[in-house]
């Protein structure tokens, strides 16, 4: 939602405007193409929640880049699309700030706690996502990249003002990507 203005201070009205907006455009898409629809409601548990809560109060006064689960940097990836948000030039967030990055580790928590059940319960050749740089979606590729599933990003545009002339594809961020102009077709 932070890509509409949005954030945890946003008021409920606009919020569901948003989601609303949303799940009607993805609802399109799915019927347009004929895809089958994986909702990641269905692959998280209440206990995931708990776990969350103790992850958190066992984390929450470390170093963002100290915050892990196994080899995944956890803290790191929550805190992309945060100091991203809220144009923050350094990880040393002040009381506030914290509390509210809190948030974003909680959802990235979750997120990989789904991603491994849906990882090993769904057979797919590859993921395709919008954006695998933003928090929740870099921390649900984790287990399938994990697993050897390949995963391709979607991102439009460089920046707002050309998002709707850009079309880019990459597999990770570091590497070559792909930049469509689709005005163009080059």
């Amino acid at each position: 939602m932070s890509n509409s203005n949005l954030n945890e201070n946003s008021s409920k009205q606009l919020k569901n405007k948003i989601c609303k907006s949303c799940i009607h455009k993805k609802n399109e898409i799915i019927k347009h193409f004929g895809l089958q629809e994986v909702k990641i409601e269905n692959f998280i548990s209440p206990n995931d929640w708990k776990a969350a809560k103790v992850f958190l109060k066992k984390n929450k006064n470390k170093e963002i880049q100290n915050i892990k689960i196994g080899k995944i940097h956890l803290g790191k990836m929550a805190a992309y699309e945060y100091i991203l948000n809220w144009k923050i030039f350094n990880l040393k967030l002040h009381k506030k700030q914290r509390k509210n990055y809190h948030y974003h580790l909680i959802n990235c928590f979750i997120a990989l706690k789904a991603a491994e059940r849906i990882a090993s319960s769904i057979k797919t050749d590859i993921v395709l996502m919008y954006n695998s740089n933003y928090s929740i979606n870099n921390t649900f590729s984790k287990p399938f990249k994990k697993l050897k599933i390949p995963v391709v990003s979607i991102h439009n545009g460089f920046h707002k003002k050309y998002r709707d002339k850009t079309l880019i594809f990459y597999r990770h961020p570091k590497e070559n990507y792909l930049a469509f102009n689709i005005v163009t077709g080059k």
